[in-house]
């Protein structure tokens, strides 16, 4: 029996040149989510129309975020940035996410499914990650990968956008990616009827389904690389873009395969979490929760490293995780207005190609990085013949 290689992919990723800049402000995304009170950090909203105005006068042009983000305060934030300043906004597109609806708490389709034992882990009541606000607290997030539910998360996201007043924050949506398909339950629900949501998110990239929705392209925005590479897989050709959050950085390298799947397909990777929460800019969080003994070593080696050769941290970060070609946009997920002055101004920051290649020696030196995270050491291998079983 001859068994046919269906996914072949190069050995090596390939990247840019140690002297290349680091990329430059269109190609930057501020993410939303700290903003909206992410690790229950309360934000005011004049505060967050602030720091959305201030990315624009950057030349960011790209913003992202998703209903989760505050229970949809997020979009409501935006809408309020685009009424205030239409002219400064104008220039703005939008990546918000599906696969969670936001609905009443007291509503009849959170008890019905809060009743159900099968439908109960939909209901997603975050008490961890996000501080409830008079504008979104009497709302939870309920998972829905369904068609009909696709459709009505961007229905309600647009609706939040425009809340303020402002027709052209719902206008301003381009991409849509498909959040958080990171359980065996999501996973069902999104392939169901042989991945009718999917072809359902296609037909409104095309304009078709509904007209009032239309966006230029679809992705992924993930945390988990197996769960990301499980929905490549299961639907090729179908994403044109991967948002990967805090699996590809100077504390995670986890995300190696989907840079070498999505560089071998053409997809378009864009890199969250470089950072790690804030652990790599000198801060005590790291994906999520309170970084431990451990993680907080392996931060003190490469900052040390960094010293030796007199570089940044926070600079080095940026430059390992956007490196790879496969990288099209890196996004700073930024709190206050102060925060994202700090990271745009690493972008005019240029280091000398020779400093920098010392430096990922010696990180590898320590045992810090694999060579293969940072440099292409061989040629892509030859596509593998046939297996003879």
């Amino acid at each position: 029996v001859t068994v046919s290689v269906l996914y072949w992919q190069p050995r090596m990723v390939s990247y840019v040149a140690l002297s290349a800049p680091l990329p430059d402000r269109k190609h930057t995304v501020l993410g939303c989510a700290p903003s909206a009170g992410l690790y229950l950090t309360p934000t005011s909203a004049a505060d967050v129309v602030a720091l959305l105005h201030e990315a624009a006068r950057s030349g960011i042009t790209k913003l992202d975020t998703a209903p989760l983000y505050g229970c949809g305060r997020s979009e409501l934030d935006i809408g309020r940035a685009f009424a205030a300043a239409p002219e400064l906004m104008k220039h703005v597109t939008i990546a918000t996410k599906v696969g969670r609806r936001c609905e009443e708490e007291a509503g009849p389709l959170v008890k019905a499914l809060d009743a159900d034992a099968s439908g109960k882990w939909r209901v997603e009541r975050d008490s961890k990650y996000y501080a409830r606000d008079r504008d979104t607290g009497h709302l939870v997030c309920v998972a829905d990968y369904t068609p009909a539910g696709l459709v009505e998360s961007v229905r309600q996201s647009q609706s939040r956008l425009a809340a303020a007043g402002s027709g052209t924050a719902a206008a301003a949506i381009d991409e849509l990616r498909v959040h958080d398909v990171e359980s065996d339950e999501k996973f069902r629900m999104i392939t169901a009827d042989d991945g009718a949501a999917v072809a359902t998110l296609a037909a409104m990239k095309r304009g078709k389904v509904p007209r009032s929705i239309r966006v230029k392209r679809i992705g992924l925005g993930m945390n988990d690389p197996a769960a990301i590479l499980r929905m490549l897989r299961r639907f090729p050709g179908a994403f044109d873009s991967v948002l990967m959050a805090g699996a590809w950085n100077l504390m995670e390298l986890g995300g190696y395969d989907v840079l070498k799947y999505c560089e071998a397909h053409g997809i378009e990777v864009h890199i969250a979490g470089v950072f790690g929460a804030g652990l790599l800019w000198g801060g005590d969080n790291y994906r999520y929760s309170r970084a431990d003994a451990g993680q907080v070593a392996r931060r003190d080696k490469i900052a040390a490293l960094c010293r030796k050769h007199r570089v940044s941290l926070p600079w080095l970060a940026v430059h390992f995780a956007t490196r790879p070609k496969c990288v099209r946009r890196l996004v700073f997920g930024c709190r206050t207005a102060a925060e994202l002055r700090q990271c745009v101004r690493l972008l005019d920051v240029r280091e000398p190609a020779a400093t920098v290649e010392a430096l990922y020696a010696d990180l590898h030196a320590a045992g810090l990085l694999p060579k293969y995270t940072y440099t292409t050491v061989s040629a892509a291998a030859p596509r593998p013949p046939s297996s003879k079983l």
